[in-house]
C-alpha cells in the first residue's frame, strides 16, 4: 500500500522543477552559482517514492505523470555532479589548439566557430577532434549511469519512461533509409559541407538584421496566437545564417507552448518532463519560413525565387532531422554499452560523410541528449499537424484567426506524452515531400 499523497507530491515536484530549471540555466552561464536544486526536496526524487508510485492504483489519474516527473528529476539529481562536470568541460574549459591561433577556446566556442567562421571551418573541425576524447569518455559514462539507474528503478531501460514511442528507433532507421538518395544527391562529403548546407546560406530571402523578441514577434502581429501571452524567450541564436532564424522560431514555438498551456491542472499534468508537445510546437513554428505565403509576406521571396529559397531551407531541415534520427539511434547504442556506441557512431558518420568521423567525436558531434526522442517525434508530429492545418485553414494558417483559436484551445489540454503512431507515419511522409527537391 502506497503512502504517497499525490497532491502534496505534485506541489513538491513543481518546487523542485523550478529549482532544477534555475540550475540548468546556471550551467550555461555560471556553474559556480548552480547550487543543489534538490537539497530541500530530496525525498521526492528517490527510489522509494518512485516504487510507491508504481504501486498506486490506476484509479489515481495522475500516477503515471507523477512517475515520469519523479524519474526525470531523480536522474538529474543522481547524475547531477557528472552533468555539471560535462558542462564545465564543454563550456568553461579553454585550451589552446594547434589548429588555431589566438586565445585558448572552449569546446563550445569551437562549435560556434565551426558554424560562424566559414574560412576556418576545417581548422575548427580538426580542433574539435583534438579536444573530443575527454568529453566523449564522460558522455559514455553518463549514459551508462542512466542505464544503471533505470535498472535500479526496476526498469529494463530509460526508454520505458522517457521514450514517446516504442517504434521511434525503427522510424529513425526508415527516415534515414528513405532520405539517403536525396541526401547523397546534395554531395556532402565532410563535416564542413554538412555545416554549410545546414545553415541554408543559399536562400535568397531578406532576413532581419537582428534576432530579438521584437523582430520575431513582428511576424505574428496580425494573429491572436500570442494574445495576452508573454512567452519567455531564452538563448536566442546569433543571426549567422538563415538556419539561425529557423532555430529562433523553434524557440518561439517552444516558449509559446509553455505560455499557452493549461493553468487549471496539477503541475505534473500541465507539464511534460520531456517536452514532447513543446518540441512539436517548436518545429511547427520553425518550419514556417518554408511556407510560400510566409516567405512572400515577411521575407521578400517572390514566386520567381521561391524554389531556390525552399531548396536551401529544405536542405537545412533535412540535415537537422537526419541528425536527430542519428542521435536517437546513438542514444540506443549508448544504453547498450561503449563498444556498441563506438561502432554505431562509425557506421552513422560514414553514412553521413562517406568516411567515418573519429570515435572521440561522438561526445561532440551528433551528441545524444535526453530529449532527442521528443525532438524527433515532435518534428514528425509537427509536419503532420502542419498538413492538417493547411488542409483546414490554407497555407497561411499562421494568420488565420480560426486556426489561432483552434491552436490555443488545443494547447489548453494536458500535453500528450505519447506520440500517435499514425501521425508519426504521416509526418515522415510529409517530410519526404518537403525535402524531395533538396538535392536538385
Amino acid at each position: 500500500m502506497s503512502d504517497v499523497d499525490p497532491l502534496k507530491l505534485d506541489r513538491t515536484l513543481r518546487e523542485t522543477a523550478d529549482a532544477w530549471q534555475y540550475w540548468r540555466a546556471a550551467l550555461r552561464s555560471d556553474p559556480s552559482d548552480s547550487g543543489d536544486p534538490f537539497e530541500r526536496t530530496r525525498w521526492a526524487t528517490g527510489h522509494q517514492t518512485f516504487s510507491e508510485l508504481c504501486e498506486l492504483s490506476d484509479d489515481v489519474p495522475i500516477a503515471g505523470r507523477l512517475r515520469a516527473w519523479v524519474y526525470r528529476l531523480a536522474e538529474q539529481r543522481i547524475n547531477g555532479a557528472h552533468i555539471w562536470q560535462l558542462a564545465v568541460l564543454r563550456r568553461f574549459t579553454a585550451e589552446p589548439s594547434s589548429q588555431l591561433d589566438g586565445d585558448p577556446l572552449s569546446v563550445a566556442a569551437l562549435m560556434s566557430g565551426l558554424v560562424a567562421d566559414e574560412a576556418r571551418r576545417g581548422h575548427y573541425a580538426e580542433a574539435l577532434a583534438e579536444r573530443g576524447a575527454p568529453l566523449t569518455l564522460r558522455h559514455i559514462v553518463l549514459w551508462q549511469r542512466r542505464q544503471e539507474l533505470a535498472e535500479r528503478m526496476g526498469l529494463s531501460g530509460p526508454d520505458e519512461v522517457e521514450s514517446p514511442s516504442s517504434e521511434l528507433c525503427a522510424i529513425a532507421e526508415e527516415l534515414l533509409s528513405q532520405s539517403d538518395a536525396i541526401y547523397d544527391g546534395i554531395g556532402i562529403r565532410n563535416l564542413g559541407a554538412f555545416v554549410c548546407h545546414g545553415l541554408g546560406h543559399n536562400s535568397p530571402a531578406v532576413w532581419p538584421a537582428l534576432i530579438s523578441s521584437r523582430s520575431l514577434s513582428s511576424w505574428f502581429a496580425d494573429t491572436d496566437l500570442f494574445a495576452s501571452l508573454s512567452p519567455e524567450l531564452e538563448n536566442l541564436p546569433a543571426p549567422h545564417a538563415p538556419a539561425s532564424f529557423l532555430r529562433a522560431l523553434y524557440a518561439v514555438g517552444h516558449a509559446w507552448e509553455r505560455a499557452a498551456g493549461p493553468t487549471d491542472q496539477p503541475f505534473v499534468v500541465a507539464r511534460d518532463p520531456y517536452n514532447l508537445r513543446a518540441h512539436q510546437s517548436g518545429f511547427l513554428f520553425g518550419a514556417l519560413p518554408l511556407q510560400a505565403s510566409f516567405a512572400k509576406r515577411f521575407l521578400d521571396v517572390d514566386r520567381s525565387r521561391f524554389e531556390d529559397h525552399r531548396r536551401a531551407l529544405s536542405r537545412s531541415v533535412l540535415l537537422h532531422v537526419r541528425s536527430l534520427a542519428m542521435r536517437v539511434l546513438l542514444r540506443q547504442a549508448l544504453l547498450s554499452g561503449e563498444k556498441e556506441a563506438a561502432e554505431r557512431f562509425l557506421e552513422l558518420s560514414n553514412r553521413a560523410f562517406g568516411d567515418p568521423l573519429l570515435p572521440n567525436l561522438f561526445g561532440v558531434i551528433f551528441r545524444a541528449r535526453l530529449e532527442d526522442p521528443q525532438r524527433l517525434a515532435g518534428a514528425l508530429l509537427a509536419l503532420a499537424q502542419n498538413a492538417t492545418l493547411t488542409e483546414e485553414h490554407n497555407n497561411d494558417w499562421f494568420r488565420n484567426p480560426t486556426a489561432a483559436e483552434q491552436l490555443r484551445c488545443e494547447n489548453q489540454l494536458p500535453p500528450h506524452v505519447v506520440a500517435d503512431q499514425a501521425s508519426l507515419r504521416l509526418g515522415l511522409s510529409e517530410l519526404m515531400t518537403l525535402v524531395e527537391h533538396a538535392a536538385v
